[in-house]
């Protein structure tokens, strides 16, 4: 298997974060996998399963090295997140990170992410529709996000978001 190929997101991995996580880069072994997607790919892979530490390694490479891109602005939302600074989280949601993460396909799933652990349900919801305009049904996927899930959970704007899905994924 290619390393470019290892880094884009396959089936098993958007049903699976924890296999994802597994080739996510390492610290110890960048190289070819260490580009801005894959550093971005692999902080909120290593969220969803848990491992905050290499999450935040790799958010702190993102706003070191990229800052201005889509990523960069992702990461100053999502650090203090995994700090638990949640005052200083949501004064990063600015509206340059807003517009930018709305325009890119892998971003929206993740917002709801950091929506959630701002126990902000709205904004999920928001963030949960707008991966649905960029075509993304990933039921699987949503299920193991538990910030999403422990806030969401019967929640009917939620429940009927995620039949859609179901029904998408199909």
């Amino acid at each position: 298997e290619d390393e470019d190929d290892r880094a884009q997101p396959t089936e098993r991995d958007q049903a699976d974060h924890g296999a994802l996580a597994e080739r996510a880069p390492e610290p110890q072994r960048e190289g070819a996998l260490d580009t801005p997607f894959t550093r971005y790919w692999g902080a909120v892979s290593y969220a969803i399963v848990g491992q905050n530490e290499k999450s935040i390694y790799w958010l702190d490479k993102i706003l070191k090295d990229t800052p201005g891109l889509v990523f960069g602005k992702f990461a100053t939302f999502f650090k203090p997140l995994l700090n638990n600074e949640f005052d200083k989280a949501r004064k990063m949601l600015t509206e340059e990170l807003l517009t930018s993460a709305g325009r890119h396909e892998y971003i929206p799933i993740y917002m709801a992410m950091g929506f959630a652990m701002l126990k902000d349900r709205e904004g999920v919801m928001d963030w949960l529709l707008k991966s649905l305009e960029f075509g993304v049904s990933q039921p699987k996927l949503i299920e193991k996000i538990e910030p999403i899930i422990s806030l969401m959970k019967g929640d009917p704007a939620f429940e009927k978001y995620m039949d859609t899905i179901r029904k998408l994924s199909e």
